[in-house]
């Protein structure tokens, strides 16, 4: 909904956004957050819009299990800081140490709520409301699915020639280079953070306990993998059908 860039605009915005977010079914307590901080930003970009007859964009955003609010309009350039009221003058009066506690304490709760773009005059800000914990999954299976209909629709619109031609200079340089990133942050990764969690363990009891536990359990995982990789492959023969007559001849 748009409004214009005036002050008197401001509750009705407010109020906007608190029905959108009522009918989203968004808990009351991040619901208030986030009309909180709608009025902050929507107070900072009346104060940098060019001209009062510009009109501000407000929306609420939902995607992927997330929501979220946007505000978008045109304005001058300027920073997260001015959003959460850091050059505000309600700072003034006070001494340097109280100054710096409330300036971190507005930048907590707005700082990592906001994303600001200023682009071409237009300024958007988004206010994450609600974060899924489940948005990477749907963008891996997004993904998964994506990456199976672009193999059945190249596989019946293209030839066998252009289908080779494409994986060879494409696909393959990017699985590669993916395998290659993906090899050099594993090993650092799980190193630390079982270096860590063992520095943090006191009790060697404990962490006597828990290597049973991680043995047992990567043992038992590589056990049932194979299994059903063997389950599988005979219940689908996926591969190549040669490599698969000369298994069974081996048995």
């Amino acid at each position: 909904m748009d409004f214009l860039a005036d002050l008197s605009q401001l509750d009705a915005a407010v109020d906007y956004i608190r029905d959108e977010l009522k009918r989203k079914k968004i808990a009351s307590r991040e619901a208030v957050r986030a009309s909180l901080i709608t009025e902050e930003v929507f107070r900072a970009m009346t104060e940098c819009a060019r001209d009062r007859e510009d009109k501000i964009s407000v929306s609420v955003i939902s995607r992927l299990g997330n929501t979220g609010i946007r505000i978008s309009g045109r304005t001058g350039e300027f920073d997260e800081d001015r959003l959460a009221g850091l050059d505000s003058e309600a700072y003034e009066g006070l001494s340097p140490d109280q100054e710096e506690a409330c300036r971190a304490l507005n930048k907590r709760i707005f700082g990592d709520r906001l994303t600001l773009r200023h682009r071409r005059g237009i300024s958007t800000v988004t206010i994450s409301v609600v974060t899924s914990q489940y948005a990477q999954l749907y963008l891996t299976l997004g993904g998964l699915l994506a990456g199976m209909l672009a193999g059945i629709i190249m596989k019946l619109l293209l030839g066998p020639t252009v289908n080779a031609a494409v994986s060879e200079y494409l696909f393959d340089p990017a699985s590669t280079m993916f395998m290659n990133a993906l090899k050099m942050v594993i090993a650092p990764l799980i190193f630390f953070s079982i270096a860590s969690s063992i520095g943090d363990i006191r009790d060697m009891r404990t962490l006597g306990r828990i290597a049973g536990r991680i043995v047992v359990y990567c043992v038992g995982s590589a056990i049932v993998g194979i299994i059903l990789g063997f389950l599988i492959w005979h219940v689908f023969p996926i591969g190549n059908p040669e490599l698969k007559e000369i298994v069974a001849a081996s048995e």
